[in-house]
C-alpha cells in the first residue's frame, strides 16, 4: 500500500501579493469501528469526505 505523506509549509502573508481568492479550509477526522479514517473538509462553499483504509 502507497503511503501518503502530508505536508505542512509556512508562509510569510506579507510576501502575497492576491489575497483575494483565498479560502478558509476547516477539517476534522469521524472515528470508525474499524481500521478505516474518515476525513470530513469544507473549502470555501464546497464540502469533502475522503476515505482511507
Amino acid at each position: 500500500m502507497a503511503k501518503e505523506i502530508e505536508r505542512k509549509f509556512l508562509i510569510d502573508i506579507n510576501q502575497i501579493s492576491n489575497l483575494q481568492n483565498r479560502k478558509r479550509i476547516s477539517q476534522g477526522y469521524i472515528n470508525t469501528s474499524d481500521k478505516t479514517v474518515v476525513r470530513a473538509r469544507i473549502k470555501g462553499d464546497e464540502a469533502f469526505l475522503t476515505l482511507k483504509s
